[in-house]
């Protein structure tokens, strides 16, 4: 029922085929809350500092002002990205600040007094169109707003137009302006003394491995801690695989997250095996719902214990 719901409206447009999936959500783990359920899918993954309670997560775009967190915190993902967050430094909105960092405290809150705590992050960007002294400047403040909250922080590099993704930057502006984030996280980190991993996000094109491979060399050689690759479009999951298998070779200390095309136990087997360390749902859990895509995770969490 739900999967057809969802495919009326989405038919009316993209935007309200995501309104009914969050609606609908919101209101399925509320409804949770009263329910005898399993507990959290648990196959844990130590990476980049942190220890993850399985290797499935929700990837940013279905929860972009954290307002969702408190629910999904019932959910089966090992861990949530919300966003992406776009601050203009120069004309900062007040209520999407305010409104962003309350749902962070409440489910901060919630989440550390939880036996099985999820973790959570922030995606952070800009709407700017080329790389220059205002990107860092809103990526900066956003790492100062929410930071605190986060167990780990993305840059943001896979919005579409900008020119990171349709690779048209200047290699030489774009290894400045990361080389300054770092900088500023270890500013951060003096106030107060916590170590947030920093990953970037970045959309990946098979057939510009070049360009991948220069986006991932910069990640590594200013102290980045992991990359989420977005694969999009892609009807298998075989060749995103081969794929990941010649990344983790070239890119050994560098955390890989997966998303794009798993929608199976399967799939995320495949892209885990090849050296991926964790894995992101969106399109499964908007499109097929919570409760098909929960099945598939603790499919995949079973496998991963099995191991």
């Amino acid at each position: 029922m739900y999967k057809l719901l969802f495919r009326l409206l989405n038919a009316l447009g993209p935007a309200s085929g995501r309104r009914f999936a969050f609606l609908f959500i919101r209101q399925y783990y509320r409804i949770c809350r009263y329910l005898r359920r399993p507990g959290l899918p648990v196959a844990p993954v130590d990476t980049m500092g942190l220890v993850f309670p399985n290797p499935v997560g929700l990837a940013a775009g279905l929860d972009r002002d954290g307002s969702l967190l408190q629910e999904l915190g019932r959910s089966a993902f090992g861990f949530i990205e919300i966003g992406t967050v776009n601050i203009d430094s120069l004309h900062e909105n007040q209520d999407q600040t305010t409104t962003l960092l309350k749902n962070l405290r409440r489910a901060r809150n919630l989440y550390d007094a939880s036996k099985n705590p999820r973790l959570f992050g922030v995606s952070t960007g800009s709407l700017e169109t080329r790389v220059d002294a205002h990107v860092f400047r809103d990526l900066a403040r956003t790492m100062e707003l929410f930071r605190d909250y986060s167990d780990f922080m993305v840059i943001n590099l896979s919005r579409p137009g900008s020119p990171a993704r349709d690779r048209k930057q200047d290699p030489d502006r774009l290894d400045k302006l990361l080389g300054r984030i770092i900088e500023k996280d270890k500013e951060l980190a003096k106030t107060d003394r916590r170590k947030v991993p920093l990953l970037i996000k970045v959309a990946v094109r098979i057939d510009d491995d070049a360009g991948n491979r220069e986006l991932l060399r910069l990640a590594v050689n200013h102290g980045f801690r992991g990359a989420i690759l977005a694969f999009e479009n892609r009807d298998s999951m075989d060749d995103v695989a081969v794929y990941i298998r010649k990344l983790r070779t070239r890119f050994e200390s560098l955390s890989l997250i997966v998303v794009g095309g798993i929608h199976t136990a399967a799939d995320a087997g495949r892209i885990l095996d090849a050296g991926a360390s964790l894995v992101q749902m969106y399109s499964c859990f908007v499109r097929r719902g919570p409760y098909q895509t929960e099945k598939v995770i603790g499919d995949i969490a079973a496998a991963r214990q099995a191991r």
